[in-house]
């Protein structure tokens, strides 16, 4: 660790610097965390500082009390926001996962009802076809029922001539 050699009132006192670690306890492994580490020495000068003025030395007080708040305020919102991105981060892959499956099952049932639309269209072409078989058939059967009736009616009307003529 690195320090810092002052020299107060022919007083010579090492303060440590601040310096990164790397916390492998937390989820957040990755990231050094500063370690400050002025408290020993902040507190002798305060000690100092208080001793030669009083309103000097309490106003020390109060602001290495605030810087410490503010370290620690700083730090909470800097783990709250990691922990709120990491949580964005599982939410967003839940959603993509969920996202995937449900383009995957779409997409199959795409295909089912492609299937099924063929299948339909197939069996319309094959009632078409028939009914146009049918069709025929009837149209010729009508055709050949014309024809015939014709033929009796020609044959009715000369045996009717024939009956009439002889009278």
């Amino acid at each position: 660790m690195a320090t810092l050699a002052l020299t107060i009132q022919d007083r010579s006192v090492a303060y440590p610097t601040m310096h990164f670690h790397w916390d492998l306890s937390s989820s957040q492994s990755t990231r050094p965390k500063p370690s400050l580490s002025w408290s020993p020495p902040t507190d002798e000068l305060i000690r100092q500082e208080t001793i030669n003025c009083t309103d000097r030395g309490l106003l020390l007080l109060r602001v290495r009390d605030e810087i410490s708040m503010c370290m620690a305020a700083y730090q909470t919102l800097d783990e709250s926001s990691v922990a709120f991105g990491i949580r964005k981060v599982l939410h967003a892959e839940q959603g993509k996962a969920e996202m995937e499956k449900q383009i995957q099952d779409l997409e199959e049932e795409k295909r089912a009802l492609e299937r099924q639309q063929k299948e339909m269209e197939a069996e319309c072409e094959a009632v078409n076809l028939r009914e146009m078989e049918r069709q025929v058939m009837e149209d010729k059967k009508h055709t050949e029922e014309i024809e015939f009736l014709k033929r009796t009616n020609q044959q009715l009307k000369f045996q009717l001539s024939g009956i009439s003529q002889k009278k």
